[in-house]
């Protein structure tokens, strides 16, 4: 190469930097290379080209970026809104990335099956349905494979007006309830429950993989493997709702599936309505419910069955075999048996008269509260493609629609 006029930098070398640092030709460094950025770049020696008696110059980029520079800083922030938390965003961000990731990570494949396909029987698959004789569920489960019995479905009116009838006749409990639901201020002693991470944990690791999931698709078997992960968030969603004494609307929005009572369906009331709930909340529910029994007083009638622990409708059913059997032993006796269903009865509840009865059992305000704001203000949405395939539509009821109106029910739900 030619050699060029060097003056124009002359009054600059101050401000320049040379970034070659070894000889270039024999002993001495004959070529210059300048950057108006120290250290911009890395030189570095390479083999001659041809018969040229100068080394060859490779100049290496040698800055690094910010962002390589400096070590990420890990930050924990809650959604906020003028210093408080925003529990609604809170609580719908944390689910909304639940359901992204394990939209992520789930592989869908389509399965093609006939009507006459017979079922495929392995040893192994027979042995595993039987080996444990406890387990009834597995049993039957293994006997329907083995005879290939499929459960025929209903069939469903294809009327385009049937999902806004059902609507109204789902909603019309609230239609009959005029009584305004009204908070009390606590005191200033109140004492808020508060959950612990230990427990929130338990109570993840026991959900059924089984139960179907609710309107946020979160199923259980997810919430159960990652119990670990979950159970410091949802300790501090569920501590952050009972000591504001709000649920987060996500967490009460219910989907109803209706489902035909018989295979002939001949009025509204032959659809058994199906609610699906988070089980999110399910989960809180049943740590709040744990929390009720041990503030009630042992001032239940010993004959109550429903909501004591070890209890089901066989021990009511043996008590009064028990009790009218004994008395029909004596000489002379009769036994009259007064039968009474209340139809609807937990949606027929009045959330105001509830809240007076549970302050009166001993449930401290805030506590009462947080129950209050449970039952009300339940956006419920009536699912008609769960099963059927004739429509695909969802339809809201009022936000004042309750479903689940006692959270001790809904807990075993």
């Amino acid at each position: 190469m030619k050699s060029i006029d060097c003056s124009a930098l002359s009054g600059r070398r101050g401000t320049l930097s040379y970034s070659v640092s070894f000889a270039t030709r024999e002993a001495n460094a004959l070529d210059f290379v300048y950057t108006n950025i120290s250290g911009a770049y890395r030189a570095e020696p390479r083999p001659h080209l041809g018969y040229s008696d100068h080394m060859s110059i490779m100049l290496i980029p040698a800055y690094k970026p910010i962002v390589r520079r400096s070590k990420p800083l890990l930050k924990q922030e809650a959604a906020t809104d003028g210093g408080t938390v925003n529990l609604e965003e809170y609580t719908a961000s944390v689910t909304g990335y639940i359901s992204k990731c394990i939209d992520d990570v789930t592989v869908s494949k389509t399965i093609t099956t006939c009507q006459n396909q017979k079922p495929w029987m392995t040893a192994e698959r027979i042995h595993g349905h039987f080996k444990d004789t406890g387990d009834t569920r597995r049993m039957w489960e293994g006997i329907q494979a083995i005879t290939n019995y499929r459960k025929t479905s209903p069939s469903c009116d294809s009327d385009a007006i049937l999902p806004d009838a059902l609507n109204d006749f789902y909603a019309r409990f609230e239609a009959q309830n005029n009584v305004a639901a009204e908070r009390s201020s606590p005191p200033q002693n109140d004492k808020v429950l508060c959950l612990t991470a230990a427990d929130v944990r338990r109570t993840l690791r026991g959900v059924n993989p089984r139960k179907a999931a609710g309107p946020d698709n979160i199923p259980g078997r997810v919430l159960r493997e990652c119990a670990d992960q979950f159970a410091d968030v949802l300790t501090d969603i569920f501590n952050i709702s009972l000591s504001c004494t709000v649920v987060p609307t996500c967490f009460k929005t219910t989907a109803i599936v209706p489902m035909p009572k018989k295979p002939t369906v001949s009025c509204l009331n032959n659809y058994r309505p199906i609610a699906l709930t988070s089980i999110i909340m399910k989960c809180f529910e049943r740590l709040v419910m744990r929390h009720i029994k041990t503030q009630l007083p042992p001032s239940l009638d010993p004959l109550q069955f429903a909501y004591h622990p070890n209890c089901s409708t066989d021990d009511a059913i043996s008590t009064t075999l028990h009790l009218a059997r004994t008395h029909l032993d004596k000489k002379g006796t009769y036994v009259r048996m007064l039968f009474i269903d209340f139809s609807s009865a937990f949606n027929t509840i009045v959330p105001q008269h509830l809240i007076g009865k549970l302050r009166l059992l001993g449930l401290n305000t805030s506590l009462c509260n947080w129950i209050l704001d449970f039952l009300t203000g339940r956006p419920v949405c009536l699912d008609w493609e769960q099963h059927f395939q004739h429509h695909h539509t969802e339809y809201w009821c009022s936000p004042g629609q309750r479903t689940q109106p006692s959270a001790v029910h809904t807990a075993d739900s």
